[in-house]
């Protein structure tokens, strides 16, 4: 589908994903291909470790999909599971807020 093609193409880094780096929420970004690649050049951390970021790479519907059966995925898990999850990634949230608020993000890339 060429509008799923289009909205890959650009790149918005946005309230919608700074937000809850703020508020050390751990994220899925539905946006362009290669956004999660883009903020790891520029300093953040993202959760390879915890989940398949290869949606990353993905366009269209299958990036969607991807998404769609990665949060079924993780809606499965038992509730203490995800809560243990949480607070092991949090060197990972604690960092990318640290970032964000003392703006230490790699500019010239």
């Amino acid at each position: 589908n060429e509008y799923f093609r289009s909205f890959h193409k650009e790149m918005f880094i946005t309230e919608k994903i700074t937000r809850p780096m703020l508020n050390l929420h751990p994220q899925i970004i539905y946006g362009a291909s290669g956004t999660l690649k883009h903020l790891r050049s520029i300093g953040f951390k993202t959760f390879n470790n915890y989940w398949n970021e290869n949606y990353d790479n993905l366009y269209g519907e299958e990036k969607l999909y991807a998404i769609m059966d990665l949060i079924a995925d993780l809606g499965s898990r038992p509730l203490e599971e995800l809560h243990e999850m949480y607070w092991d990634m949090m060197p990972i949230l604690k960092h990318n807020q640290e970032i964000l608020l003392n703006n230490t993000y790699e500019k010239n890339n």
